[in-house]
Protein backbone atom coordinates (compact mmCIF):
# COMPACT_ATOMS: atom_id res chain seq x y z
CA UNK A 1 0.00 0.00 0.00
CA UNK A 2 1.10 3.82 -0.84
CA UNK A 3 2.55 5.58 2.11
CA UNK A 4 1.67 9.36 2.64
CA UNK A 5 4.24 12.10 3.40
CA UNK A 6 3.56 14.84 6.07
CA UNK A 7 2.10 17.37 3.67
CA UNK A 8 0.06 14.58 2.44
CA UNK A 9 -1.56 13.78 5.65
CA UNK A 10 -1.53 17.25 7.43
CA UNK A 11 -4.23 18.11 3.94
CA UNK A 12 -6.28 15.47 4.99
CA UNK A 13 -6.08 16.13 8.44
CA UNK A 14 -6.86 19.71 7.71
CA UNK A 15 -9.41 19.04 5.25
CA UNK A 16 -11.62 16.55 7.69
CA UNK A 17 -11.70 19.54 10.53
CA UNK A 18 -12.56 22.28 7.93
CA UNK A 19 -15.48 19.52 6.61
CA UNK A 20 -16.80 19.48 10.43
CA UNK A 21 -16.28 23.55 10.68
CA UNK A 22 -18.44 23.40 7.52
CA UNK A 23 -21.23 20.96 9.04
CA UNK A 24 -21.36 22.63 12.32
CA UNK A 25 -22.05 25.79 9.75
CA UNK A 26 -25.05 23.91 7.92
CA UNK A 27 -26.27 22.86 11.11
CA UNK A 28 -26.64 26.58 12.30
CA UNK A 29 -28.48 27.40 8.94
CA UNK A 30 -30.96 24.79 9.26
CA UNK A 31 -31.80 26.10 13.27
CA UNK A 32 -32.19 29.45 11.74
CA UNK A 33 -34.57 29.01 8.49
CA UNK A 34 -36.43 30.95 6.81
CA UNK A 35 -33.97 33.83 8.10
CA UNK A 36 -30.41 34.46 5.64
CA UNK A 37 -27.62 33.04 7.64
CA UNK A 38 -25.85 36.30 9.49
CA UNK A 39 -22.74 38.02 7.47
CA UNK A 40 -20.31 36.40 9.91
CA UNK A 41 -21.64 32.69 9.22
CA UNK A 42 -21.44 33.26 5.33
CA UNK A 43 -17.71 34.72 5.64
CA UNK A 44 -16.90 31.54 7.06
CA UNK A 45 -18.42 29.28 4.83
CA UNK A 46 -16.71 30.99 2.12
CA UNK A 47 -13.50 31.26 3.91
CA UNK A 48 -13.91 27.30 4.08
CA UNK A 49 -14.94 26.99 0.78
CA UNK A 50 -12.39 28.70 -0.99
CA UNK A 51 -9.95 26.09 0.89
CA UNK A 52 -11.78 23.44 -0.15
CA UNK A 53 -11.97 24.65 -3.54
CA UNK A 54 -8.11 25.19 -3.27
CA UNK A 55 -7.20 22.40 -2.18
CA UNK A 56 -9.56 19.46 -4.24
CA UNK A 57 -7.13 18.70 -6.84
CA UNK A 58 -4.60 17.65 -4.24
CA UNK A 59 -7.20 15.76 -2.24
CA UNK A 60 -8.98 13.97 -4.98
CA UNK A 61 -5.92 11.39 -5.62
CA UNK A 62 -6.02 10.66 -2.20
CA UNK A 63 -9.57 10.34 -1.84
CA UNK A 64 -9.60 8.08 -4.60
CA UNK A 65 -6.76 5.69 -3.08
CA UNK A 66 -8.99 5.60 0.18
CA UNK A 67 -12.30 4.70 -2.15
CA UNK A 68 -9.98 1.92 -3.37
CA UNK A 69 -8.65 0.24 -0.55
CA UNK A 70 -11.64 0.63 1.17
CA UNK A 71 -14.44 -0.98 -1.39
CA UNK A 72 -15.96 2.53 -1.89
CA UNK A 73 -17.35 2.40 -5.66
CA UNK A 74 -16.38 5.35 -7.47
CA UNK A 75 -17.57 3.87 -11.13
CA UNK A 76 -19.45 6.69 -12.89
CA UNK A 77 -23.23 6.31 -12.80
CA UNK A 78 -25.13 8.63 -15.32
CA UNK A 79 -27.42 10.56 -12.75
CA UNK A 80 -24.35 11.74 -11.19
CA UNK A 81 -21.72 14.12 -12.72
CA UNK A 82 -18.05 12.80 -13.14
CA UNK A 83 -16.67 15.43 -10.26
CA UNK A 84 -19.59 14.35 -7.92
CA UNK A 85 -18.16 10.50 -8.49
CA UNK A 86 -14.66 12.01 -7.62
CA UNK A 87 -15.08 13.73 -4.82
CA UNK A 88 -18.87 13.63 -2.91
CA UNK A 89 -17.93 16.63 -0.62
CA UNK A 90 -18.36 19.09 -3.38
CA UNK A 91 -22.06 18.70 -2.49
CA UNK A 92 -21.01 21.02 0.67
CA UNK A 93 -19.30 23.27 -1.71
CA UNK A 94 -21.85 25.75 -3.49
CA UNK A 95 -21.47 29.26 -3.56
CA UNK A 96 -23.51 29.98 -0.54
CA UNK A 97 -24.85 28.55 2.88
CA UNK A 98 -28.55 28.71 1.76
CA UNK A 99 -27.51 27.25 -1.60
CA UNK A 100 -25.46 24.02 0.59
CA UNK A 101 -29.21 23.64 2.41
CA UNK A 102 -30.78 22.59 -0.89
CA UNK A 103 -27.81 20.69 -2.02
CA UNK A 104 -27.92 18.58 1.01
CA UNK A 105 -31.40 17.45 0.71
CA UNK A 106 -34.00 20.21 2.03
CA UNK A 107 -37.22 20.06 -0.53
CA UNK A 108 -38.85 23.18 -0.12
CA UNK A 109 -37.17 25.32 -2.65
CA UNK A 110 -40.05 28.41 -2.29
CA UNK A 111 -40.74 28.61 1.53
CA UNK A 112 -38.16 27.28 3.45
CA UNK A 113 -39.75 28.12 6.57
CA UNK A 114 -42.29 24.88 6.05
CA UNK A 115 -39.49 22.20 6.05
CA UNK A 116 -40.71 19.28 7.37
CA UNK A 117 -39.23 16.52 9.83
CA UNK A 118 -38.29 14.13 6.44
CA UNK A 119 -36.20 16.91 4.82
CA UNK A 120 -34.36 17.45 8.34
CA UNK A 121 -33.93 13.66 9.13
CA UNK A 122 -32.45 13.25 5.76
CA UNK A 123 -30.15 16.46 6.41
CA UNK A 124 -28.84 14.50 9.89
CA UNK A 125 -28.55 11.21 8.08
CA UNK A 126 -26.26 12.79 4.98
CA UNK A 127 -23.96 14.14 8.21
CA UNK A 128 -23.77 11.08 9.75
CA UNK A 129 -22.43 9.82 6.51
CA UNK A 130 -20.35 11.97 5.48
CA UNK A 131 -19.02 13.10 9.08
CA UNK A 132 -18.46 8.88 9.21
CA UNK A 133 -16.64 8.79 6.42
CA UNK A 134 -14.29 12.13 6.55
CA UNK A 135 -13.39 10.34 10.12
CA UNK A 136 -12.60 7.03 8.65
CA UNK A 137 -10.29 8.96 6.11
CA UNK A 138 -8.44 10.59 8.44
CA UNK A 139 -7.88 7.15 10.66
CA UNK A 140 -6.70 5.68 7.72
CA UNK A 141 -4.66 8.08 6.10
CA UNK A 142 -2.79 7.79 9.37
CA UNK A 143 -2.62 4.13 8.89
CA UNK A 144 -0.46 4.75 5.93
CA UNK A 145 1.42 7.34 6.94
CA UNK A 146 5.54 7.63 5.96
CA UNK A 147 6.60 7.97 9.54
CA UNK A 148 10.08 8.86 8.67
CA UNK A 149 8.27 12.14 8.05
CA UNK A 150 8.87 12.03 12.34
CA UNK A 151 4.72 13.27 12.39
CA UNK A 152 4.26 14.30 15.67
CA UNK A 153 0.97 12.82 15.91
CA UNK A 154 2.01 9.04 14.89
CA UNK A 155 3.57 7.27 17.47
CA UNK A 156 6.94 5.07 16.23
Amino acid sequence: MKTYNASDVTLILEWVEKYFKVAALMNKVFENLPYVPPMENELEYQRLRFWFLKSHDKFVPIWTDFCLANGISIDLNENVKKEYMENPFLYYYPDNLLDLAYMVGTSIADDMGNRDEKDLQNIANINKSFSYTAMHLAHWIGEFADTSDHLPFISE
